[in-house]
């Protein structure tokens, strides 16, 4: 996996490395966490959470703050995992750093762990996900056949409330999908307390933005994001490593 490496004002630079081991992604920043650095370092963590590995785990032991409230980028990560990525995000930090990190809350997001090896254990030992992932050619037929799939999943869960919900949701990502990217789509039903989280990988990177008519014009299509907003309690998008994006909804 790539090294990024980001140069702060005044030469101070921070070093990003991204690593594997099995189906976990590992994080290794080193050098100086400043208000230029950070910004590049919560966007990384949030296009891992994307990929959807088992696990987040990031090494802080070779990393420097400048000041306290730059540490606020994995509060934020770790929230936003828990909204909708469904990744655990753990962080491993020497004693020092994590007095630092409970100072700001941030186990209520996140744990943090004193070795990578603790870290390892730990995230080996989450409870399994209610899910399903599935893979969609770019094809029409895929469309249908997600729609059938989401309509099933919701009535085996129990939650035949958010069926009608979930299957326009998806419709209208899938369809984005089809129309907007090339390649194979990774669809994503997640239930996760009394929400559910449905979520498109595709190989496009540009985000969703709606499309409002000119004046006088009568609008055909670009309903996508008013039928997803009118759904959702959240939603978002978020690139991948690997240069597409995931576009998520949480509904309730």
């Amino acid at each position: 996996m790539p090294t990024r490496e980001v140069i702060a004002a005044g030469g101070s630079g921070l070093q990003i490395d991204l690593d594997v081991a099995g189906e976990m992604t590992i994080v290794r920043p080193a050098g100086w966490l400043s208000a230029s650095t950070s910004a590049d370092l919560g966007n990384t963590l949030l296009h891992c959470l994307s990929d959807q590995p088992s696990a987040v785990l990031v090494d802080l032991t070779q990393l420097r703050i400048a000041r306290m409230p730059v540490l606020d980028i994995f509060t934020k990560a770790a929230r936003s995992a828990a909204i909708w990525s469904g990744v655990p995000l753990l962080l491993v930090a020497q004693p020092a750093m994590a007095r630092q990190l409970h100072a700001i809350s941030i186990k209520r997001y996140a744990q943090v762990h004193p070795t990578m090896d603790t870290a390892i254990a730990a995230a080996e030992q989450s409870p399994p996900r209610t899910m399903t992932v599935r893979r969609l050619d770019n094809e029409p037929r895929s469309a249908r056949t997600c729609r059938r799939h989401v309509a099933r999943t919701c009535e085996d869960w129990g939650h035949g409330r958010l069926t009608e919900a979930a299957v326009a949701v998806s419709d209208e990502l899938v369809g984005n999908g089809l129309r907007h990217s090339v390649g194979a789509l990774t669809h994503r039903l997640e239930l996760r307390r009394e929400s559910l989280t449905v979520a498109v990988t595709d190989h496009a990177p540009a985000p969703p933005i709606p499309i409002e008519p000119a004046a006088g014009e009568i609008q055909t299509h670009g309903y996508g994001l008013k039928i997803i907003s009118a759904h959702a309690a959240a939603w978002g998008s978020t690139p991948t490593t690997t240069g597409g994006k995931t576009v998520w909804v949480v509904l309730r």
